[in-house]
């Protein structure tokens, strides 16, 4: 799976362009940005159409190159030796009754308050 969200008028030509439907900017129901995101899910079905027909790979090498924001959507398992989210503390150990536990993080970091994940689950009744 590939997400993308296009909100910009900019990001919409490129997204017609990318998913080969150059028809849409002439369409009245995503000519303006209130009315694409009226009719967002009926955009996202025409997109998805596309992806259809291609590996996630290409979707990617598509989208991207047209400089559309877009990411592969992965599970908590793929992530676990990402450097970057490790860099970044998104994934922490916590402690619970059965062991060590890898859990997602905040992705806020602030320079003068903590926002994180504690790192022990509170056992049953501990509050």
């Amino acid at each position: 799976f590939v997400m993308t969200m296009c909100l910009s008028q900019p990001q919409f030509e490129k997204l017609a362009a990318a998913i080969e439907r150059p028809e849409l900017l002439d369409d009245a129901r995503f000519a303006q940005p209130r009315a694409r995101f009226t009719h967002y899910n009926e955009l996202m079905a025409l997109t998805e159409a596309w992806s259809r027909t291609r590996s996630t790979d290409e979707v990617m090498a598509v989208l991207s190159g047209a400089g559309l924001p877009c990411g592969r959507y992965r599970h908590l398992a793929d992530l676990k030796d990402d450097a970057q989210l490790h860099y970044r503390a998104m994934l922490t150990e916590v402690m619970d009754g059965a062991g060590p536990l890898t859990a997602p993080n905040s992705p806020f970091l602030f320079s003068a308050t903590h926002a994180a994940v504690k790192p022990e689950v509170a056992r049953l009744g501990q509050h």
